[in-house]
């Protein structure tokens, strides 16, 4: 495990520690028990679906904001124009790659 999964894992269990619930629904309390408690893998897959959304949430988020501080295809000089075009790509195939695991469709255009 990486510092960064290691430190996203703790964040995780945090929220989790601190989340205090005023009610539940016990009809879905005890399906989730009887569906997910047969899997003893199921904390982990949970958790990790979790983290992905996440990470591609944050993803979103700081692509966002570089898109609004840089003009991408307006920038005059061509090599940073074709440097920032190619990291767009990059990010943008992360993003897919995440809507992916998520089992999201990725729309057209973004």
């Amino acid at each position: 495990m990486t510092p960064q999964e290691q430190e996203m894992i703790g964040d995780l269990i945090d929220r989790v520690q601190k989340t205090q619930l005023t009610e539940k629904d016990m009809d879905a309390e005890q399906m989730l028990q009887q569906g997910l408690g047969k899997n003893p893998d199921a904390l982990y897959i949970l958790s990790q679906t979790v983290l992905v959304q996440k990470y591609a949430f944050e993803l979103a988020q700081a692509f966002n904001n570089f898109y609004h501080k840089h003009h991408i295809l307006s920038e005059a000089d061509a090599q940073k124009r074709g440097f920032l075009l190619a990291l767009t790509e990059r990010v943008e195939a992360q993003l897919m790659r995440t809507l992916e695991l998520m089992g999201i469709a990725a729309p057209e255009k973004m």
